[in-house]
């Protein structure tokens, strides 16, 4: 018997366990087990008479908090998941994704490395927009007053535009920006844009033919539209693209995994202008069955070139290598018109000193000029032998 002076004996707290039959316990297989109304502290049982709403767990935490906390809530004592039904679901959520949520696009088809579909799709939009212009342009005859203020608008909207083409040609005619050749075709295409080369009832694949043939496609001042068009359709880097949108100065050969890329300068060589010798970029994409030529000035080596391939044609094989050569070759050769004149001019100055007819200003501005014009052949000159040697060695 228990003395009336001894401690009250405190109730032995009963506590569960849960076993899982997961060897390796995790924590979505523990829950928690509350205690026994009789072995619950007095402070809790305190705080139970004020509230009786709020039921506290071991934890400390009314039912209701322990709801809505990830490590007591009542769905962790409904059991684990194994690993493989956890990765069986992830494996069909993704299947559901790659199948419903984000549907591949078809793959392009190329041929002979050529996207014809892209192109005809590009020129598909042109001539939609072109429709959408013209039809602006017949309401605008309909009503003068309002078309007016519509072109001034327009214009000076252009004026800032980045795709704006200008050329001085003093013409009111649109120039032909594109020119397209065939080894074996007698004729060459040029057209003011690119869906202008098609003849009606003609596709991009019929123009080509296929890319079978070796083929050729100038294009002088391209839009960022067309270039882009351009570089997608024949699978061009974007750092290509981006030198000849940026007219890349660096005369350079780049080698790629379907291409190769040479920029070359030429220059202006009408003595008469006022902008003779002036530096022209010339920018050479070179395929194994095609050849693609940009810059952003009229230039007489394209024409040249080809008059310089219906005259060969049946004495050398007309490949996409062969036609870089003849362009580089051309343009070397296009300077050696003003090099014979600075050669002409020295012996004239040679000569006016020998024969003392010695006129000190003009002379004076004579040998200035001359200067200048060694020092911009020197610069244009200079980078060329490296070029060539790389074009040799590489390709």
């Amino acid at each position: 018997m228990s003395s009336p002076h001894s401690a009250p004996q405190q109730a032995p707290i009963r506590q569960s366990r849960v076993v899982s039959t997961n060897p390796e316990p995790t924590t979505e297989s523990l829950r928690v087990v509350e205690l026994e109304p009789d072995a619950k502290s007095n402070s809790i049982r305190k705080m139970e008479e004020k509230n009786p709403r709020r039921r506290l767990t071991v934890s400390g935490m009314s039912a209701a908090e322990a709801k809505y906390n990830p490590r007591y809530s009542p769905r962790s004592s409904m059991g684990s998941y194994s690993s493989s039904n956890n990765s069986g679901a992830s494996g069909a959520s993704k299947e559901t994704e790659e199948d419903v949520c984000f549907p591949m696009s078809p793959p392009r088809v190329r041929v002979n490395g050529i996207d014809f579909e892209r192109m005809e799709e590009f020129i598909r939009e042109s001539r939609d927009e072109d429709e959408i212009l013209m039809a602006h342009h017949h309401y605008d005859e309909e009503s003068p007053d309002l078309g007016a203020k519509q072109r001034q608008s327009s214009s000076m909207e252009d004026d800032f535009s980045s795709e704006r083409i200008q050329f001085d040609t003093g013409l009111n005619d649109i120039p032909d920006r594109f020119s397209f050749f065939c080894s074996d075709s007698e004729e060459t295409i040029h057209a003011p844009d690119f869906p202008s080369l098609l003849s009606p009832g003609k596709t991009v694949r019929d123009l080509f033919r296929d890319g079978a043939p070796t083929w050729w496609l100038d294009c002088v001042c391209p839009t960022d539209t067309e270039m882009r068009m351009l570089a997608k359709a024949f699978g061009i880097h974007p750092l290509t693209a981006e030198d000849i949108r940026m007219q890349e100065r660096r005369e350079k050969v780049e080698m790629f995994r379907n291409y190769y890329f040479v920029c070359f300068h030429t220059c202006e060589t009408d003595s008469e202008s006022e902008e003779y010798l002036e530096p022209i970029n010339v920018y050479m994409v070179v395929f194994r069955g095609g050849f693609l030529t940009f810059h952003f000035s009229p230039i007489v080596h394209t024409s040249n070139v080809r008059r310089r391939v219906r005259q060969l044609r049946d004495y050398v094989t007309v490949s996409a290598d062969w036609l870089c050569y003849a362009l580089i070759d051309d343009i070397t050769d296009g300077f050696a018109p003003a090099i014979t004149a600075i050669e002409h001019k020295a012996d004239a100055i040679e000569d006016s000193v020998f024969a003392r007819e010695l006129d000190f200003s003009l002379m004076l501005l004579q040998i200035g000029d001359a200067r200048r014009r060694v020092m911009t052949l020197m610069r244009l000159l200079t980078n060329k032998a490296d070029v060539v040697r790389m074009f040799a060695n590489r390709c």
